[in-house]
């Protein structure tokens, strides 16, 4: 596999969902990733890129980068008025990386 320069798309990332109803305030909820929250663990020749709170969901021989999977529960009565996702663009990290790829299931 060649070289891959890692890059974190996961450095800011807002996510706002809203609800309507007529009693209660729209709810939110806001993750901030920083290039610190990465940590970079040698594996053999490879970098398995490593976040807290996050796992890959890639399939089989893609790169292994960290991804978060959120679950909302609608309540009874709310429905789902607005979806919004905004990030802070790329931040490099520093150096050259070699992303481990994601291995089959055996």
């Amino acid at each position: 596999m060649a070289t891959t320069r890692f890059r974190s798309i996961l450095v800011l990332c807002l996510l706002a969902v809203s609800a309507v109803s007529a009693t209660a305030a729209a709810p939110s909820i806001e993750l901030v990733y920083s290039e610190s929250a990465v940590e970079l663990r040698v594996e053999g020749s490879y970098e398995r890129p490593l976040i807290d709170g996050c796992r890959v969901i890639a399939p089989a021989g893609a790169p292994a980068v960290p991804a978060r999977v959120l679950t909302f529960v609608i309540p009874d009565g709310m429905r789902v008025a607005d979806v919004v996702v905004r990030t802070g663009g790329e931040v490099a990290l520093p150096g050259r990386h070699r992303v481990l790829p994601v291995q089959a299931e055996v």
